[in-house]
């Protein structure tokens, strides 16, 4: 039999188990509460601001299946921990970006960590896309731009040459300047990188051929060129060619302006993009300049070419020529008809737009007007009475029509008729006119004004009739003040 207090003394053994228990399970309460998210997620040897390597489904990879290298510079390549449950700290990321893959062939998982990382973990993705590509120019004018076309920041070079000339490359690669000793022609750039997906940083060989080509492009034009600074003569219109010459010609960059206002093309915007060989119509008229600029596929840029040139109106030249010429054949068979041709003779010559296509021209007009007037004055077919003398005539050639004033001594009279030698009106005889000026109006009206020596009057036709306007003072200033302002046109006076 056990004795009261033995029996207490049992009672309070049997406790302890349980005391026990209670506080191994706060203290573990307790040391839970005290990890912090990291330790708990990375372990305990995972260092500072660590980021976890996932596989690419999500699952973890242990630190003894991953590698990871910070990259300084391109001469300084530090390997870095990574802890046992496969984080790496990301701390300077930015400064030094981090290459992480897989240990096992067979795993071929990598990724690459550069600048600030907003999520705790990483994915890990193919190898494959990830491995550097090399992008070679097939051209260059002396300098090469990195033929690293992934994240410079994910290959190492360890040498970039050609023809035994070591050229400069730098962790974010810049553009290389290829020696200058170097001929036109086929090169080759030895590239040998660093691979940093692969523990043992194996060093890759890797080439790049382009070809040198420095010499920078020639334009050439179906213009001709002068030294002189002659203009030359094309047809309105006329398809005008641009060529490179050049051995690896890219494209040609032009622009047209007028001559006398070249801002147009001071707006590169303005300028028209074409090929190797491209073409352009010249303008209808007037004088013109093209600025041309050809670059090759080498980047090399020629000089500016500017050629001018006249939009020459050939075809109303001749037209002018044929017309006088028929009018100096029909003049005594038909004095009105070879009026009429010289009038559309002078219509044709004031659209001419320059002095060079004019030249010559006018005198020959008027030289016309001197033959047939007095031929027109001695007629009696225009139904005119013996004597009368036509002062002068004027040919609307859309109404096909003419407004003649016929006259001598005290008394004058207008006569309207037609091409084929009708009088259709005129006004009988009042005033002693010694001359009638045809006045061009904007809106395409055309008056006339008859004058005396002191007194004028405004003279307009329509419908087949002819309307005098009140007699007036003739002013001083005649041509300011006749009917408004507009511009004279030529009349046939003898």
């Amino acid at each position: 039999m056990l004795m009261p207090a033995q029996k207490k003394m049992l009672s309070q053994l049997k406790l302890l188990p349980l005391l026990f228990l209670f506080v191994w399970v706060g203290g573990c309460h307790r040391l839970g509460n005290d990890l912090s998210p990291q330790i708990l997620e990375c372990g305990d040897d995972a260092p500072a601001n660590a980021v976890k390597i996932l596989d690419p489904n999500g699952k973890e990879l242990s630190g003894d299946q991953l590698t990871a290298f910070a990259i300084h510079s391109a001469q300084e390549i530090q390997r870095m921990p990574v802890s046992s449950r496969g984080c790496v700290s990301a701390e300077n990321a930015e400064k030094a970006p981090l290459a992480v893959s897989t240990r096992q062939e067979e795993l071929p998982w990598a990724a690459f960590i550069k600048g600030d990382v907003p999520d705790a973990t990483i994915r890990l993705q193919n190898k494959t896309t990830l491995q550097p590509m090399f992008r070679c120019p097939d051209f260059s004018s002396g300098v090469v731009a990195s033929p690293l076309v992934s994240d410079p920041s994910i290959i190492v070079p360890h040498s970039i040459s050609v023809a035994g000339h070591e050229l400069i490359q730098s962790l974010s690669p810049a553009d290389m300047t290829l020696p200058t000793d170097l001929r036109n022609g086929p090169v080759t750039l030895e590239i040998s990188y660093t691979d940093l997906f692969n523990e043992q940083l194996q060093v890759r060989p890797m080439t790049c051929s382009l070809v040198l080509d420095r010499m920078p492009p020639e334009v050439t034009m179906s213009l001709a060129t002068s030294d002189s600074g002659e203009v030359q003569r094309v047809s309105p219109f006329e398809n005008t060619t641009l060529r490179i010459d050049d051995s690896n010609p890219e494209e040609i960059l032009y622009c047209v302006h007028p001559k006398d206002d070249s801002s147009r093309c001071q707006d590169r915007a303005q300028f028209i993009r074409g090929g190797p060989e491209t073409s352009f119509r010249a303008p209808g008229e007037g004088f013109w300049c093209v600025i041309a600029q050809g670059r090759d596929k080498a980047g090399n840029v020629s000089d500016s070419k500017r050629v001018c040139a006249l939009s020459y109106q050939k075809e109303k030249i001749d037209a002018i020529r044929n017309l006088l010429a028929r009018s100096r054949l029909t003049t005594k068979i038909d004095p009105l008809a070879a009026a009429i041709l010289v009038m559309r003779a002078q219509k044709i010559y004031d659209t001419l737009p320059t002095a060079e296509e004019r030249e010559g021209l006018e005198a020959a007009i008027v030289q016309a007007y001197w033959l047939v007037t007095p031929q027109l004055s001695e007629t009696q077919w225009m139904a005119f009475e013996k004597g009368e003398r036509l002062s002068d005539l004027h040919v609307n050639l859309a109404e096909r029509q003419w407004l003649a004033l016929v006259g001598t001594g005290r008394l004058s009279r207008l006569v309207l008729g037609n091409e084929k030698g009708q009088i259709l009106d005129q006004l009988p005889k009042a005033e002693t006119y010694h001359t009638m000026v045809a006045r061009n109006h904007a809106d395409g009206r055309t008056t006339w004004v008859v004058a005396t020596e002191n007194n004028f009057s405004i003279v307009d036709v329509r419908d087949g009739r002819i309307k005098i306007g009140p007699t007036r003072s003739w002013p001083h200033d005649e041509m300011t003040l006749i009917d408004g302002p507009s511009k004279p046109a030529t009349s046939s006076r003898t």
